[in-house]
C-alpha cells in the first residue's frame, strides 16, 4: 500500500507473532500524525499501483458489499462484490477518536448496523446502517468500554447477543442484546469463558456453525488451534474443555495446517475455512474432519498473510491479505479443486483502494435458502430452513404469506411455523441485506389444502348437522327440522 513504510509492515508482522505493543505503537503513530501516511483515494500515481482500471469483473454476488477494516490507516472501506483491480471504495467510513483504528474484526447485527472490534482501545463500537451507507466521518452510535484488553473477534448469536474474544486475557464474553443500547458504556458480560491450558490461547476471530456452536481461532506462540464450544458450554461462565480442538502436526515450512490461525468461517456446506496467517494459506476442513485431532486439510489455498475471511451469497470466498494490502475473491467453482496457487477471480489492490493492512472483514450479503425440512408438510407444521446469511431478525414468506414463530438457530438454520396455503410455493428469507432468490431448493409443497371453507354449521339437539354456504339466507331447502337448533359455528 502506498504510504506504508517497510518498517510499518514489519511491525504488523511482528505483532502477528504476539507483540501487541508494537501493533499499538504503530496505531498511535498514525493517530498522532506519525510516519505512517493514509492511503490516497485519488488517482494512482505510484509505480506500485495495481494494474487494471477497476472493471466490474469480480464474480461475487451482485448485491453484496464487502467491507474491510485496516490495521494501518483508520477506515472501514466498502467495495461492491463485482469490483476488481485498483479502484476506490464506494464507501469510506472514518470516525472520531479511535473507533476505526486497529480493526481486527467486524460484523453486522440483525438491523444492518456494523460493529467493529478495536484492538488498540479494547472497545467495541457500533455504526448505524445509514452511517455505513453514507460513509464520511461518523460518531459511533454505541461505544462499549469492555473489560477486554485487546478485542480480536466479534460474532452475534441467534438471540442477538454479542460474543467478543479477548486476545490478551484469553477470554470469551457474551453481552446480552439488551445491554448493547445507546447510553450503555460498560456492560457486564452475561457469560465469560476463561482459559484452560489448551482451550483459549490468544483467541482471535470467532464464528458460529449451523448448530449454534462457537468456533474460535487461537494464535498464541505455543497453542495454534481452532476450538469449538457447544451452546450448553456457552450457557454459563466457566472454563469448559472445548468439544473439539483442531491442531496441526505440520511445520510452517510445509505451508499446510494451522500456523497462527486468525480468521474462521463456514461455507453453506458446513465446511470450516481457516486463515492460517503464518502458513500463508487458507485451509479447508470437511464436516467429517471436525473432530479433535490434527487432520490434514481437504485443501490449502495460497494466500499471503491471510487475516479474515467470509462467504457471500454466491458461495464465493473473500479474504483479506494483510501483507499484500489486498482483498481477494475465489469463486465457489475455484474452491472445489486441490488448492495451491489458485489465481483469485478478483484482486482489489492499489493506491486508490485505501487498503492499508486490511484485517477485519464483514459482508453485507443477502440470505440464501438451500433446503427445507420437512417438505412437504401441512400448514401449522414447524419446518427447518437451511441456507446462509440468516440473522435474529430474518423474516420468512411462503408464497407471500408470512411465517410465524421464526427462530434463528444460527447463520445457517431457521425454524418456522408454516402459514396457511396450498400447492407449491416459493419460500423467501429477508434480512437487512436483501431477500433470497427463488429457486428449486426454496420451493415448499403443502400436503393438503388448508383453505378454510366459507359458510356455517348448525347443530340440532339430537346431534344432526346442517351446512350452509356463505352468504346464506332463506329456508333449509325443504329439509324438515324435527329437533331444535342448539348451536351454530363458522365452517372451518
Amino acid at each position: 500500500m502506498a504510504g506504508t513504510t517497510g518498517a510499518g509492515r514489519d511491525a504488523r508482522r511482528r505483532h502477528g507473532r504476539g507483540s501487541p505493543l508494537l501493533r499499538s505503537s504503530l496505531a498511535l503513530a498514525v493517530a498522532m500524525g506519525g510516519g505512517v501516511a493514509l492511503a490516497a483515494l485519488g488517482p494512482a500515481t505510484g509505480a506500485g499501483a495495481a494494474s487494471g482500471a477497476g472493471a466490474a469483473s469480480g464474480a461475487g454476488a451482485a448485491s453484496t458489499t464487502v467491507y474491510s477494516g485496516n490495521l494501518g490507516a483508520p477506515a472501514v472501506l466498502g467495495f461492491p462484490a463485482s469490483i476488481n483491480g485498483n479502484v476506490a471504495p464506494t464507501t469510506r467510513l472514518t470516525s472520531t477518536g479511535f473507533s476505526t483504528y486497529d480493526l481486527y474484526d467486524m460484523t453486522f447485527d440483525a438491523a444492518g448496523d456494523l460493529w467493529t472490534g478495536n484492538w488498540l482501545t479494547g472497545t467495541v463500537t457500533e455504526f448505524a446502517a445509514a452511517q455505513v451507507a453514507s460513509g464520511g466521518t461518523q460518531p459511533p452510535v454505541v461505544t462499549l468500554h469492555l473489560t477486554q484488553s485487546s478485542v480480536a473477534g466479534l460474532a452475534f448469536d441467534g438471540a442477538g447477543d454479542l460474543w467478543v474474544s479477548d486476545f490478551g486475557n484469553n477470554t470469551l464474553s457474551e453481552y446480552a442484546a439488551g445491554t448493547l443500547a445507546p447510553g450503555t458504556s460498560s456492560p457486564t458480560p452475561a457469560v465469560t469463558i476463561t482459559a484452560t491450558a489448551t482451550s483459549l490461547a490468544g483467541p482471535t476471530n470467532v464464528t458460529f456453525d449451523a448448530k449454534g456452536d462457537l468456533w474460535v481461532a487461537n494464535r498464541n506462540t505455543t497453542v495454534r488451534t481452532v476450538v469449538e464450544f457447544t451452546p450448553t458450554q456457552l450457557a454459563k461462565s466457566g472454563s469448559p474443555t472445548p468439544a473439539v480442538s483442531l491442531s496441526s502436526t505440520h511445520m510452517p515450512t510445509e505451508h499446510t495446517g494451522l500456523y497462527y490461525p486468525t480468521g474462521v468461517a463456514f461455507d453453506g456446506a458446513g465446511d470450516l475455512w481457516v486463515a492460517s496467517y503464518d502458513a500463508t494459506r487458507v485451509v479447508e476442513y470437511r464436516p467429517t474432519q471436525l473432530a479433535t485431532g490434527a487432520p490434514t486439510p481437504a485443501q490449502a489455498l495460497t494466500v499471503p498473510r491471510p487475516w479474515d475471511l467470509g462467504f457471500d451469497s454466491a458461495g464465493d470466498l473473500w479474504v483479506t491479505s494483510e501483507s499484500t494490502e489486498a482483498l481477494v475473491e475465489y469463486t465457489s467453482s475455484q474452491l472445489t479443486g486441490p488448492g495451491g496457487a489458485v489465481t483469485p477471480a478478483a484482486t482489489v489492490k492499489g493506491t486508490k483502494t485505501g487498503l492499508d493492512g486490511p484485517a477485519g472483514l464483514a459482508l453485507e450479503t443477502p440470505p440464501t435458502i438451500t433446503s427445507i425440512t420437512a417438505n412437504p408438510a401441512k400448514a401449522g407444521a414447524t419446518v427447518t430452513i437451511h441456507g446462509t446469511g440468516f440473522t435474529s431478525a430474518t423474516t420468512l414468506s411462503f408464497g407471500g404469506a408470512p411465517a410465524t414463530t421464526v427462530v434463528d438457530a444460527s447463520p445457517f438454520t431457521l425454524s418456522a411455523k408454516v402459514p396457511v396455503g396450498t400447492g407449491t410455493v416459493d419460500v423467501t428469507a429477508t434480512t437487512f441485506a436483501g431477500t433470497s432468490p427463488a429457486s428449486a431448493t426454496s420451493r415448499f409443497t403443502y400436503t393438503t389444502s388448508t383453505t378454510k371453507p366459507a359458510g356455517y354449521w348448525e347443530v340440532a339437539s339430537d346431534g344432526g348437522l346442517f351446512s350452509f354456504t356463505a352468504p346464506f339466507s332463506g329456508s333449509t331447502g325443504g329439509t324438515p327440522l324435527n329437533k331444535p337448533i342448539v348451536g351454530m359455528a363458522a365452517a372451518g
